[in-house]
């Protein structure tokens, strides 16, 4: 079985692209709101390979923590690799027209070998050709964005909305050898608790600098309703309550993210999986059957029984 993963920096890049090459119906929302909640997986057949493809939360989710999706992430990526199903690429979709890049997708997806990422720019109808190509090489030549990845062996490709277009870059992807995540390898071979990883330390940063940008804005704005106190005739009365429903809302998105991290921080070192084994007995026979399998809980896990082995 190849095992890809196709990543975006916008949810309605990724889920087309997976229903185009399966014929699948995972949903895509109209609305700015994420639809995956948890990883799902769609399946087909290419050039005679068994392939699945996963579609994972993306770290932009209007309704799930950042620390909860990477905890699902891990407990699908932990789970594949110890059946040892590696995956065989990663297609990252990044719209040609954006200027933000998401590290700790990079995080996520850093595999031993460059070699099997794709980084695909989408969206080439809505831009003029000359931008498109002096923002294709700016991506990748700056280190902001995938200047790394592309000296370790990543490839830059157009994938245009076309199927023939999709079809081409699954070509690439399913030749590939299967390679180990390095998210895979820290949580399983190094036994790492998901904040000691490279992913769950470059999402814990990111948590820290929200929460930084949050306490900054709240100091700014008290200092200014200190100010207007001392002063009634800087700011009038509905400015100053427009301030402070402004510093509670900030305060409470500060505790947000403050949560996040604690629950980061909670996460234990990761637990080899509880092993069951269920007797079958047919008549008078007491041993007919032992079915083993790895049992698990957990949104990133394949199935609510555990991953069948």
């Amino acid at each position: 079985m190849k095992l890809i993963a196709p990543g975006a920096n916008n949810e309605k890049s990724e889920l087309p692209f997976i229903n185009t090459v399966t014929g699948g119906h995972l949903e895509i929302g109209e609305s700015l709101q994420s639809c995956t909640i948890r990883v799902q997986t769609a399946e087909c057949t290419i050039r005679g390979e068994h392939v699945k493809l996963i579609d994972t939360p993306g770290f932009d989710d209007t309704h799930r923590s950042q620390s909860a999706i990477l905890k699902d992430i891990a407990d699908f990526l932990e789970q594949t690799y110890e059946q040892n199903v590696k995956l065989s690429g990663i297609i990252y979709m990044y719209r040609i027209s954006d200027n933000r890049a998401g590290g700790i997708a990079r995080e996520n997806f850093a595999l031993d070998a460059m070699s099997n990422v794709v980084i695909a720019t989408t969206m080439w109808s809505g831009i003029a050709e000359d931008v498109g190509v002096r923002r294709e090489r700016e991506l990748s030549s700056e280190t902001f964005y995938f200047k790394d990845a592309t000296d370790q062996g990543a490839r830059f490709r157009r994938l245009y909305n076309t199927p023939a277009s999709a079809e081409e870059m699954m070509d690439i992807l399913v030749a590939n050898s299967p390679r180990t995540l390095q998210l895979q390898g820290e949580l399983v071979d190094e036994h790492r608790p998901l904040l000691r990883t490279s992913a769950g330390e470059e999402a814990s940063g990111q948590l820290r600098m929200q929460a930084s940008r949050q306490l900054s804005g709240i100091n700014h704005l008290q200092n200014e309703v200190r100010a207007a106190n001392s002063d009634p005739t800087t700011i009038d009365r509905s400015e100053q309550a427009r301030m402070q429903a402004q510093i509670t809302a900030m305060q409470e998105t500060l505790e947000r993210i403050r949560g996040e991290l604690e629950n980061l921080a909670k996460e234990p070192p990761r637990k080899r999986p509880r092993w069951m084994a269920r007797v079958i007995s047919r008549g008078r026979k007491k041993l007919d059957a032992i079915f083993v399998r790895k049992c698990r809980e957990g949104a990133g896990c394949l199935s609510d029984g555990g991953l069948e082995l």
